[in-house]
């Protein structure tokens, strides 16, 4: 039986109240006093508030001290739930190799789980998305495949749904014939699930990246457009959906709007603190202004100080420095 406090922690966990739990786990560490398996349950929620908190890199030595503490007291589906966190939370600070290594893990000690392995289809998703950052396309495929699978057999629709946008996007660089399938299983699932956060606009991205694809570009931003007048979007979703748009613009040859809305992204990612997000919307600018020079930016901090809005904050006072020449 854990100590009361400890039971306590959990409890916070379970309720997502990160800031508490955080300070609690930071409480509890400095007092000492536990058990092995204790502190294996403190350390890991040191590493869980953190990566919630999108504190990732400071959520990895947490999470490495639980994995090796819940091996010791074999601990296993804790150690599962720690396999899982530690592999997303080097997924997004772009350590591929041991975000891969350490989601491979959980096949380990999957023969000793006994409540851990409905995880198996987010430790797929989460392969998926690290092979697909690696530009692995096939790797990722598979994964998602598997995932879609694992989500089926647990009766998770919305999960289900998600990785069958990743599945599409994955098509969409390697095999489009399977594409318009997917897109008809997303109409479905949209339609069936109209008050769901992000499903209206999941879709919407989806039919657009398709219509990009085919250089469609009219047709996707106007796809884009209603994605982002859809409320309660996902951060990966409304990113996506601005980025998208962005390059739909660039494509027509609207490169000052296509500046904007790339900036969109990158302000949605640091709303929510996607610092991964919001490094491809810095490239994205980057790109848009070493093609196009200095006067696009110029004139699209024009037409936002015209708004009341500063780009200088996004940007950089170099970067606008003839603004006090005009």
């Amino acid at each position: 039986m854990l100590a009361l406090e400890v039971q306590w922690l959990n409890q916070l966990l379970d309720q997502g109240d990160w800031a508490k739990s955080l300070k609690v786990a930071e409480q509890l560490l400095l007092r000492g006093e536990y058990t092995t398996k204790e502190f294996a349950v403190i350390n890991y929620a040191l590493c869980k508030s953190r990566a919630h908190r999108q504190e990732l890199i400071e959520s990895i030595p947490p999470g490495e001290l639980a994995k090796r503490l819940c091996l010791d007291t074999k601990q296993w589906d804790l150690l599962a739930k720690v396999i899982l966190l530690l592999g997303v939370s080097y997924g997004r600070t772009r350590s591929y190799g041991p975000a891969l290594s350490t989601l491979y893990e959980y096949f380990k000690y999957q023969s000793n789980y006994s409540a851990s392995h409905n995880l198996i289809s987010h430790i797929w998703h989460n392969i998926g998305n690290v092979q697909r950052k690696c530009g692995r396309t096939d790797e990722a495929t598979d994964a998602f495949r598997r995932a879609r699978l694992a989500y089926k057999d647990q009766g998770d629709s919305q999960g289900y749904n998600t990785v069958t946008q990743h599945l599409l996007e994955c098509y969409l660089e390697s095999s489009l014939s399977e594409v318009p399938t997917l897109l008809s299983e997303l109409r479905r699932y949209a339609t069936s699930h109209l008050s769901e956060p992000d499903s209206q606009a999941r879709y919407f991205l989806s039919r657009a990246l398709y219509a990009y694809q085919m250089k469609a570009y009219h047709w996707a931003a106007s796809l884009c457009v209603a994605g982002l007048a859809e409320p309660n979007k996902a951060t990966y979703t409304e990113f996506n959906l601005n980025l998208t748009l962005s390059k739909c613009l660039s494509a027509m040859g609207n490169y000052k709007d296509a500046l904007g809305y790339a900036l969109a992204a990158r302000l949605t990612a640091i709303r929510t603190r996607f610092f991964e997000l919001e490094f491809i919307a810095i490239e994205a600018m980057y790109d848009l202004m070493s093609s196009q020079g200095s006067n696009l930016l110029i004139a699209l901090d024009n037409e936002y100080l015209q708004q009341g809005l500063d780009m200088m904050p996004f940007v950089g006072s170099s970067v606008l420095h003839e603004r006090g020449q005009t």
